[in-house]
């Protein structure tokens, strides 16, 4: 409009010097409509330029739509102003040939936007359908990952649970289904003299076999580490149950090949039925996992089904260790004593120190119950530290008041045994009670006699040079190696208590008896045997050349102060 206006004025500037012969050529009128004609082919260009840049999505305003059409109607004006005027007929009719030519071309233009729009509508869904293919391949893939486990391919514990849930439902339809957990025996010493790559393996085969036992009905799962759970489902008799339990276990009847090992395994099973152990999934697999625990207990490789006196003995265990917590700082332990003697002169010689708990609400829990389930958590290196402190008080004493060197025996704990700082606790309690070294007598087992050959002569030989007795408790049950009495520092033999039972009835038990003491006696060690019950029994041992006796038919563990008046008060002279 400006540029328009500009024009106007230079032309009527330089009509107005035509008029009046002023004109003169190459004045100042010259630039003015060189301007004015920039001025509107500037605004074609902004119009354009803006066109392309602006990314508003505003609507373009109403003047900017009508103001070209106004011109045009005010330009069909033009002829009846001058109608005579041939070269305003001429510029009307050229004006619109350019129209209907702008037309066109917007036309054309419009028709390759268009096709421009819908190429990118199809691109656009293109690329959507192909981010919908992947984003559904990828919800797939982490609904898979979710539901799986990424070892085996199995099932993992979510998808059981879940499962478990939809079978509770089905099976109100008065149907049977079995819950059954499955545990691969000692896989944690595979795992670690293996390596964990093997172990990982042997699981992948481990899961392989298993589901090829399954059927298809069933549904197989891992747990989580060695642990596999299958719904057995559905069933009609016990009977059907039982046999593909049987064929579990059966797996470990051959060994399983990896790379270039074939490693035997055995697996426990453990097994709860619905709707006779529970009617809950948590119930079920709680239930489940009793009954695998138990089939651990009884000795591996078998299975367990799941019956109410397992949930007693759990709660009971759990009661227990809970208790054990509080058991040693309420001083609720006591140490009751048996007299040893010797054999051939009676002479009472020492005694054993055997631990008793007196619950304030339980009352007396044997350490048949405690003892296993404090080694299971690790509490029984605090209660063993307590009865060797306990037990070498108390010898000290006796041996004080009445000028004795009775020798007090005290059984350890291979998890205290094992404990780096296990001899330094040993001296340091020695030198608290002043004790001497060989009135204490400390028994192990087998087991820990050879759980580690060097470190065990290594820890035996640190206590031989405290100056303290070894011995080795319930021999002939356990390892029973010839070769560790030959190499560790040890001075007596105890002969285990089933030995004893049998050597007035079977000929093999005092065949056994004697072959030790023999075995003993050429290796210079003392052989005690604990147990004896009978007068038979202490004769056929004193007929044997058994050196000491430790059991009931002389003497049964009590309490110290009726150990004073009872075995040495009484038997032993005063000074």
């Amino acid at each position: 409009m400006v540029g328009v206006g500009l024009f106007v004025f230079t032309d009527t500037v330089y009509f107005v010097q035509m008029m009046q012969f002023h004109y003169e050529s190459n004045s100042w009128l010259d630039p003015l409509w060189i301007f004015s004609l920039l001025m509107i082919a500037l605004s074609g260009y902004y119009a354009k330029d803006g066109n392309l840049t602006f990314q508003k999505s505003e609507q373009p305003s109403v003047i900017k739509i009508m103001f070209p059409y106004v011109c045009f109607l005010l330009l069909l004006c033009a002829p009846f102003i001058y109608p005579n005027d041939r070269i305003v007929i001429t510029c009307l009719v050229f004006a619109i040939g350019c129209i209907f030519l702008r037309q066109w071309m917007m036309l054309k233009e419009n028709r390759q936007l268009l096709q421009q729009l819908q190429t990118l509508n199809d691109n656009l869904e293109q690329k959507i359908a192909k981010r919908t293919s992947e984003l559904m391949q990828l919800n797939e893939q982490l609904t898979y990952e979710a539901n799986h486990d990424f070892l085996t391919g199995l099932f993992n514990r979510r998808a059981f649970v879940v499962k478990l849930e939809q079978e509770l439902i089905r099976a109100k339809q008065q149907h049977y289904f079995a819950v059954i957990f499955i545990d691969i025996d000692r896989f944690k010493q595979i795992n670690d003299y293996f390596g964990h790559q093997i172990g990982d393996e042997l699981i992948v085969q481990v899961g392989r076999l298993l589901k090829e036992t399954v059927r298809p009905t069933d549904f197989i799962a891992r747990q989580g580490g060695d642990e596999f759970t299958i719904i057995f489902t559905p069933f009609k008799h016990v009977d059907e149950l039982r046999h593909f339990v049987h064929r579990l276990v059966s797996i470990s009847q051959q060994p399983v090949a990896i790379r270039h090992l074939d490693i035997r395994i055995s697996l426990s099973v453990g097994v709860a039925v619905y709707p006779y152990d529970g009617e809950t999934v948590d119930t079920l697999m709680k239930h489940a996992d009793i009954a695998l625990y138990r089939a651990k207990e009884q000795g591996k490789n078998q299975y367990q089904f799941f019956n109410g006196e397992m949930d007693r003995v759990v709660l009971q265990k759990t009661m227990i260790e809970t208790a054990l917590h509080e058991a040693i700082d309420n001083k609720q332990f006591t140490l009751f004593y048996q007299p040893q003697f010797d054999v051939q002169t009676g002479e009472l010689i020492g005694m054993e120190a055997l631990i008793r708990w007196i619950h304030p609400k339980l009352g007396v829990i044997s350490p048949a119950m405690f003892i296993p389930i404090a080694e299971e958590t690790g509490q029984i290196i605090a209660i063993g530290e307590w009865v060797i402190e306990e037990a070498c008080r108390q010898i000290q004493i006796w041996n004080e008041r009445h000028g004795r060197s009775l020798r007090m025996s005290v059984n350890i704990s291979p998890k205290q045994f094992l404990k780096e700082n296990f001899v330094e606790h040993i001296r340091a309690v020695l030198q608290q009670t002043q004790l001497l070294p060989d009135q204490l007598d400390l028994e192990i087992t087998e087991g820990v006699a050879v759980f580690n050959e060097q470190y065990t002569i290594q820890k035996l030989q640190q206590l031989r040079q405290l100056g303290v007795h070894i011995s080795i408790d319930d021999f002939g049950t356990g390892y029973s190696s010839l070769s560790y009495l030959r190499k560790f520092p040890i001075d007596r033999l105890k002969i285990a208590k089933p030995f004893i039972d049998g050597i007035t009835e079977e000929k093999e038990d005092v065949a056994v008896v004697k072959a030790i003491i023999v075995l003993a006696k050429n290796l210079k060690l003392r052989v005690i045997a604990e147990g004896v019950e009978t007068l038979q029994q202490l004769n056929i041992l004193r007929s044997l050349q058994c050196d000491e006796i430790q059991g009931y038919v002389l003497g049964k563990p009590v309490p110290a102060d009726l150990f004073t008046t009872l075995y040495i008060e009484n038997q032993l002279p005063h000074d």
